[in-house]
């Protein structure tokens, strides 16, 4: 295997802000760094909360973001690169593979790109053409789930290309709460308020669960992001009160927060591999998720949890109101959550993944 002592390796981030690729970039960074490889940093838009935390590590950043005209752009980065001469240069975001892409290969350096959801989304989102070019460009590809690298197939990426780097947690960070009894039950969702995390969907399948369940149950929705108006304007018509809903907006300590939760809730129709589910696991809840993306992958149907269809809001308030009122249920499939996140997706297996991804990659010559 690889040995990532003395290995350099540069990134290139669209955002450091808060999000879960932003989290998994400083886990990667910081484990190569602490395996002894020299790494650095570039990204596109200033500010953000990984970005300070990459600080505070001393690992050199550099924004490369100005000017906007991404010819004169990628002039930038190919100056940054070619001073620091990594043997690899991977990008983090699916909208900026195709800046790795150019300036690796005018660089004769290797290349990774990056899918962190469904392909078929990203490249509707990016556009036709850049679309095309960022799934379609990168010799190689850094895939977080099984089920994006099956729909990367589908849409004609070479199978050689596509290789498999799912997200870790740290299971050290994450750690379950102490179990305090209360007269009510807190069931969480997390994540920015975007259409595609429908917590449209939440509120709907709170108000079902809060009108059958014996126990009474809560709902705090933590996150920031533009729908929060509409969401908060739902909740009211749907009858839930303050009392019934709390709107917590963006959250610090995500981990305090799980340790105050009682079940996590996934209603998203769309996700890579969810950060929050991995970081709910590690901290010992039961998950209660819609089948997007390669949330199957992690969540034990039965065993840690319940996956549902996304449509079927019977279901999901059954699978809630079901866990809501049986605490030995909720203990069982949140002990073997976090279990099964601390055997196949601990923050220390990353070194080994990386070296293996690496590898493969450093030993086919850049063409």
């Amino acid at each position: 295997m690889l040995d990532l002592n003395g290995l350099k390796v540069g990134f290139i981030a669209g955002t450091l802000g808060a999000g879960g690729a932003e989290r998994q970039l400083f886990y990667a960074v910081t484990a190569l760094r602490d395996a002894g490889a020299h790494v650095q940093v570039l990204y596109l838009h200033p500010g953000g909360p990984w970005g300070e935390r990459l600080a505070e590590r001393e690992i050199p950043l550099r924004w490369v973001g100005r000017p906007v005209s991404r010819p004169l752009r990628l002039a930038g980065i190919i100056r940054e690169v070619r001073g620091d001469r990594p043997a690899i240069l991977h990008s983090q975001h699916f909208f900026t593979n195709a800046y790795a892409v150019a300036a690796a290969r005018l660089l004769g350096i290797h290349e990774v790109g990056a899918i962190r959801s469904d392909p078929r989304r990203a490249v509707r989102l990016n556009g036709p053409l850049a679309g095309y070019v960022n799934l379609h460009a990168p010799r190689a590809i850094a895939v977080n789930s099984r089920a994006a690298i099956r729909q990367a197939l589908a849409l004609g990426v070479a199978s050689r290309r596509l290789h498999y780097l799912p997200n870790v947690v740290d299971v050290e960070e994450f750690q379950p709460g102490n179990g305090h009894r209360r007269p009510y039950i807190h069931i969480a969702v997390v994540g920015r308020l975007l259409p595609e995390k429908r917590f449209d969907r939440f509120l709907a399948l709170l108000a079902r669960v809060q009108q059958r369940s014996r126990t009474r149950v809560r709902g705090i929705v933590a996150g920031a992001g533009p729908q929060r108006r509409t969401l908060e304007q739902l909740a009211r018509r749907l009858g839930l009160a303050s009392d019934d809903v709390e709107f917590r907006g963006f959250v610090a300590d995500v981990a305090g927060l799980y340790r105050e939760a009682d079940i996590l809730v996934s209603t998203s129709d769309h996700e890579g591999t969810p950060n929050v589910i991995l970081e709910a696991m590690a901290a010992g809840l039961p998950v209660v998720a819609t089948t997007a993306g390669g949330t199957a992958e992690v969540v034990c149907h039965g065993e840690t949890g319940y996956l549902v269809e996304p449509d079927d809001a019977e279901a999901l308030a059954a699978a809630v109101t079901e866990l809501s009122e049986d605490p030995t249920l909720r203990r069982r499939m949140g002990d073997a959550g976090r279990e099964h996140v601390s055997t196949a997706y601990s923050l220390a297996r990353l070194p080994v993944l990386l070296a293996e991804l690496y590898d493969r990659i450093l030993s086919c010559a850049p063409s």
